[in-house]
């Protein structure tokens, strides 16, 4: 347990560190395109659009395999399985996300996501914040998780 114990606790660093920056870009995103901005260039987020770590479940999964899990109350075994059921569905999200931007790039007939920035930003401003919510809503889930260890 003291090995899951720290693998949360540096996921939850690692999400914070992403939440921040993607929540910050996508809020500029979308303000800049509800001011009238069209186009948003390439390079003006230092770090891209979308920040993404990979966060590990790899003291979770040996937990379960070493039947650990046997020892601990009913309690503590839900809600360590659901703050790693919200982690997986999280990271398929922003693969999903980030495979459809590059499908968008690769496209030649895109209007929304181009090799050289952001047309709509509001529009992409949008669909960053849902996701920028979602990733601070997982930090959350680690937080109240860690509390409640």
């Amino acid at each position: 347990m003291t090995a899951v114990r720290a693998e949360l606790e540096a996921n939850l660093l690692l999400q914070e560190d992403a939440a921040a920056y993607n929540t910050e870009v996508a809020e500029s995103i979308f303000e800049q395109g509800a001011s009238g901005v069209t186009f948003i260039p390439d390079g003006t987020f230092p770090r891209g659009i979308i920040v993404t770590h990979r966060l590990t479940s790899a003291a979770w999964t040996t937990a379960q395999n070493d039947v650990v899990l046997s020892d601990m109350p009913v309690e503590e075994v839900l809600l360590l399985a659901s703050v790693y059921a919200s982690q997986e569905a999280y990271m398929a999200d922003v693969d999903a996300l980030l495979n459809n931007v590059y499908a968008a790039v690769l496209r030649a007939d895109t209007s929304v996501v181009r090799i050289d920035g952001l047309s709509q930003p509001l529009l992409i401003g949008g669909v960053l914040r849902d996701q920028a919510r979602r990733g601070a809503r997982l930090v959350e889930e680690y937080r109240s998780t860690l509390e409640q260890l």
